[in-house]
């Protein structure tokens, strides 16, 4: 029974240890995008970065919820559009970092979320 309870221990610090490293190693590979600042990057990133700073003028700047990008095309539908989160991880960390790097630290979040589950699986 000792043995039985001392190798749960050893195993459960062995995972606990892996998490760690690879977490590390997850950030440290996503390093140079973090570090990167506020220079956008490639594909769709500045269309998404511009909702989401519409997101934040809205609501930081007006005090109003954030129903509608009045900035794009004379008003497209910021609530109502499946691609932007209204209520999610980047729109907090935008609130907090502004647009290019909050959504840039969602997506690292998103990096470790996922290898947990992963793991977990």
């Amino acid at each position: 029974m000792i043995n039985h309870n001392i190798t749960k221990i050893l195993l459960d610090r062995y995972r606990l240890i892996l998490l760690i490293i690879a977490s590390i190693t997850i950030c440290l590979w996503y390093l140079p995008v973090i570090l990167s600042g506020n220079s956008t990057m490639y594909n769709d990133f500045d269309y998404f970065a511009q909702a989401y700073e519409a997101i934040r003028v809205s609501i930081i700047d007006y005090h109003q919820f954030p129903w509608w990008n009045p900035w794009v095309g004379g008003g497209v539908p910021l609530y109502a559009n499946p691609q932007i989160g209204v209520f999610s991880i980047q729109t907090i960390l935008v609130l907090i970092f502004g647009s290019p790097l909050g959504l840039k630290l969602s997506v690292l979040f998103y990096h470790l979320i996922s290898f947990f589950g992963m793991f977990l699986l």
